[in-house]
């Protein structure tokens, strides 16, 4: 099984667990890793540094449509032959 998280999730371990959706989000992530791959993952996870919406933009705006679904269909292709 494959479980796609938005890269937000991974910090919530880290963040004001008193907000219900900040508190849920972490035990999703505990959840889908198991108690102990959680674990590890947090002694392992660094929330990074710099601004990766201006830095995002430096490969997305080159990219255009056509390109990032002939991506996803090699993905999704390569995923099924394994």
């Amino acid at each position: 099984m494959k479980i796609y998280l938005d890269v937000c999730c991974l910090n919530r371990p880290f963040d004001d667990q008193a907000q219900q959706r900040v508190h849920l989000e972490a035990e999703a992530l505990v959840d889908a890793l198991g108690v102990i791959d959680a674990i590890r993952f947090i002694q392992h996870f660094h929330p990074g540094y710099g601004d990766y919406t201006k830095e995002r933009h430096q490969w997305l705006d080159k990219l255009t449509m056509g390109d990032f679904l002939a991506e996803m269909r090699w993905h999704q292709e390569a995923d099924s032959h394994p």
